[in-house]
């Protein structure tokens, strides 16, 4: 009877472990991490052809690499002579600036432009707004720099700053080589002031209670292990981004934790309810009216859907 009573005792351990228990997201032991540039918030309506016009400029006006760049055409001068890797939109526009001299007094005008361009994405925003009055905590991940990012603060204002408790930065981001070479063209005497100012602060800004400089980037795993352990390492974890390789990235880290790490690849506003339905975050009976005012956005929207069910 003992022996019995031994396995039985056994068993009951064994089920309880391999079996799944569901696990109940709730605004307590779950935190939402939302990337900044394309899920947050986006380039306004006048970028939306801009790999066709950077195209058409480069073929029919033989335009620089810059004005590719400013037009938005990914991955012009990634590296530098010697192979390092440009990381930040203010460090790129630092080194086109350093490379043509016909650029360097633009620079930081440049950089402000596109910054302050940024528009929010309105389903979004009724995402982050509802999750927020639902009692979610709310943090922004990004491989945007300080200097960009501290732009489109100041352009966006309290609606924007309001939304996370923390914000993690990829800065500077660069190699100690890159920075060195645009500290030694800001020194130089022929050097635009505004171009030596905007240098200075990328290189010296530091880090807030709140606005953090994480030591890597997206997808690199030590920079996920820096928001993790930031935001705590108990807490349920949902990542969204709108690439695949920082999901890819971020979920590795579900295989050192019991705690879910679930990344969410973010391809538009509807879609992304669409998972937080699936996760249970959102549910289509007590959601509801949130659902179709996202889903149907405006009078028109509601009356079509009310007439048609479109």
């Amino acid at each position: 009877m003992k022996i019995m009573h031994k396995l039985l005792l056994i068993a009951s351990i064994f089920c309880s472990i391999a079996l799944p228990i569901e696990l109940t997201l709730t605004p307590e032991n779950t935190v939402f991490s939302f990337d900044i540039d394309e899920v947050t918030v986006q380039k306004p309506f006048w970028h939306k052809e801009q790999l066709i016009v950077g195209g058409i400029l480069q073929n029919i006006f033989g335009a620089t690499d810059y004005i590719r760049a400013f037009l938005g055409v990914k991955n012009t001068y990634k590296y530098d002579k010697q192979i390092n890797t440009i990381s930040g939109l203010t460090f790129h526009y630092l080194y086109f600036g350093m490379r043509d001299a016909r650029l360097t007094p633009y620079v930081a005008w440049m950089v402000e432009t596109m910054e302050h361009s940024r528009c929010f994405i309105d389903g979004t925003k009724k995402i982050l707004k509802y999750l927020k009055a639902k009692g979610y905590t709310i943090v922004f991940a990004t491989n945007k720099d300080r200097v960009c990012y501290d732009m489109t603060a100041q352009a966006l204002g309290n609606e924007f700053t309001n939304i996370p408790t923390k914000v993690f930065l990829a800065h500077p981001g660069n190699d100690d080589a890159i920075l060195a070479q645009f500290k030694e063209f800001a020194e130089l005497p022929t050097t635009p002031a505004s171009y030596k100012q905007l240098e200075y602060k990328a290189r010296t800004i530091q880090p807030t209670p709140t606005i953090l400089h994480a030591p890597s980037r997206k997808p690199y795993l030590l920079y996920f292990q820096y928001m993790e352990k930031t935001i705590g390492t108990d807490k349920n974890i949902i990542f969204i981004d709108d690439y695949k390789e920082n999901v890819n990235g971020f979920n590795k880290l579900q295989e050192t934790t019991t705690a879910l790490r679930q990344g969410i690849y973010f391809k538009n506003a509807i879609q992304l309810a669409e998972e937080l339905i699936k996760i249970g975050i959102l549910s289509e009976i007590e959601d509801k009216k949130f659902l179709d005012e996202l889903r149907y956005p405006g009078i028109t929207g509601r009356i079509m859907h009310l007439l048609f069910g479109v």
